[in-house]
């Protein structure tokens, strides 16, 4: 049930639950990323209520070994992002580190700007990000995203 109601995991379309938080009920070990995000949730209550700037998403790191739930993890939290308003789209956009850094020079600087731009308003997930601290393209890749 919780795979058909992540964008990207299924073609099946339910409505979104009421708490977009209850999206990671069934994921292991959430309760520190559900404790971020509902202080996320507080915070855009509170500016919205004072007539501030929504606050800053940030960026989430996710760590473990190949087949641990990683991108599914990254695909509920970008429903859940804008479930909670904070970001305009429930879109996520995967890529990899391999595919943002170039062949030759002036290419990484396109990649990395093309998915960017097609990101836009959602979330850019990027598997494999490590390989981004290997060679002069993968650092110009980084370089680009910061």
């Amino acid at each position: 049930l919780l795979k058909a109601r992540i964008p990207g995991a299924s073609t099946s379309l339910l409505a979104p639950p009421s708490n977009p938080l209850s999206l990671l009920d069934g994921l292991y070990k959430m309760d520190k990323i559900k404790l971020a995000l509902d202080r996320m949730r507080k915070r855009l209550a509170v500016a919205k209520r004072e007539g501030e700037e929504k606050p800053s998403v940030g960026h989430f790191v996710f760590r473990g070994s190949p087949g641990t739930g990683k991108t599914t993890v990254a695909r509920a939290i970008a429903a859940v992002l804008h479930g909670l308003k904070l970001k305009p789209s429930p879109k996520i956009v995967e890529t990899s580190g391999l595919e943002l850094a170039g062949e030759y020079v002036g290419q990484t600087k396109t990649k990395v700007a093309g998915k960017l731009k097609e990101a836009k308003g959602g979330t850019l997930f990027i598997d494999e990000a490590y390989n981004l601290g290997e060679g002069h393209y993968g650092k110009e890749a980084m370089d680009t995203l910061l």
